[in-house]
């Protein structure tokens, strides 16, 4: 196969690492102990954070804080209860209504989209959907009814804001607008051989990031880091086996968690895998997600 003509990345500065889709998958996969557990409490303890305080049998009290913050939109388990304010806000008050005292059903994440569904079987027997968008500025929380017409939001969107998608109470649920791309998790090595060669793209990062579902510029470009260190100048079969080093790894659920360090020992992101475009001293191993997420945004 012919060689990759590489490009850096535009832009320079300091590297950022995002909450990105694969992020995600980490965190829902370490969620998954919690389905089956029942919702003991909800407070909103900022604007754009919530967090459920949810008692899982053997375990006992977890706390999962879920944040659409335009900045940090995030989720994972916290290791203590944050402060609750003393008037709950109109969402909250919903989410107690409907979601207080009920059961985890499911936990998701929507194909490999920054979108995290939770399932929650209420206190009188309805079941309802808690869709959580992490899309920077557009991240949302959105409560659900089982007519799929929405209850309550984090954001409320009216026709003035976009004429894309409202989210107001009463009107149906519409998903976020996407492209339909294929899930990375699931493309084979023929497939990703086929649509390579027929692109021929010069920029392999900007490649992965356009034509599969939720690669993150970050990730993109990490893959590509994995792909020149198999071969130096890279071919399009190094940049497959970079692409399945990270895939099949999610797929079976093998994440080693890492918090990032600069220079003067800062934290600066977290990661589910280790990472070979960072250099490995600035790479701290973590017990899972959790904790790497909580150590990097309670700084």
């Amino acid at each position: 196969m012919g060689k990759i003509v590489m490009s850096r990345p535009s832009g320079g500065g300091t590297l950022s690492i995002p909450y990105d889709s694969l992020t995600l998958a980490a965190v829902v996969h370490a969620l998954q102990p919690l389905q089956g557990g029942r919702v003991q409490h909800i407070a909103q303890p900022a604007e754009h954070d919530i967090l459920l305080t949810v008692y899982v049998r053997g375990v006992g009290e977890v706390y999962w804080l879920i944040s659409c913050s335009p900045q940090w939109a995030r989720t994972y388990l916290l290791s203590h209860r944050l402060p609750n304010p003393p008037q709950p806000p109109p969402f909250c008050m919903a989410l107690r209504k409907y979601l207080q005292g009920g059961t985890i059903l499911t936990i998701a994440q929507r194909r490999f989209d920054r979108i995290l569904d939770v399932e929650v079987k209420g206190h009188e027997g309805h079941t309802y959907l808690l869709s959580v968008e992490l899309m920077g500025r557009h991240s949302n929380i959105i409560l659900i009814a089982p007519d799929e017409r929405i209850l309550h939001a984090a954001k409320m969107v009216s026709s003035r804001i976009s004429r894309v998608r409202e989210v107001l109470p009463g009107k149906p649920y519409t998903p976020p607008p996407a492209e339909e791309r294929p899930d990375p998790r699931a493309v084979s090595e023929e497939q990703f051989l086929t649509r390579f060669q027929q692109d021929n793209p010069q920029d392999p990062a900007e490649w992965l990031r356009t034509r599969f579902e939720g690669i993150s510029g970050f990730l993109a470009g990490e893959i590509v880091v994995r792909a020149q260190r198999l071969d130096n100048g890279m071919s399009d079969v190094t940049l497959w086996r970079a692409f399945r080093s990270v895939f099949e790894a999610a797929n079976r659920g093998e994440w080693e968690p890492v918090l990032v360090r600069d220079e003067e020992h800062r934290p600066v992101g977290a990661y589910p895998i280790p990472l070979a475009c960072l250099p490995e001293e600035q790479q701290h191993p973590r017990s899972n997600i959790h904790v790497a997420l909580e150590n990097y945004y309670a700084v």
